[in-house]
């Protein structure tokens, strides 16, 4: 995913976007269904996960990508030695 901004990359991204489409969440998927919507950033909208359901109201993927900052934050500053 991260070089789908690549010319040289466009036979590969649409092979994968072929092969993986039906694997993305959306309403379809989760009609019926009250499940919390996580994703790890970055999000290619439209590929992996609908844009409907990343502004939906059972996501909480900005929540969890701020927690995952301030986890790697902490991280850093230990290998740094500051505590």
């Amino acid at each position: 995913m991260e070089f789908f901004t690549d010319p040289k990359f466009a036979a590969e991204k649409e092979k994968r976007i072929k092969l993986m489409m039906p694997y993305q969440i959306n309403k379809e998927l989760l009609r019926g269904s009250n499940a919390y919507i996580m994703h790890d950033m970055p999000i290619h909208r439209g590929y992996e996960i609908s844009a409907d359901i990343i502004e939906s109201p059972n996501s909480i993927i900005y929540e969890q990508s701020e927690n995952r900052l301030y986890s790697a934050k902490a991280i850093l500053l230990k290998l740094l030695g500051k505590f």
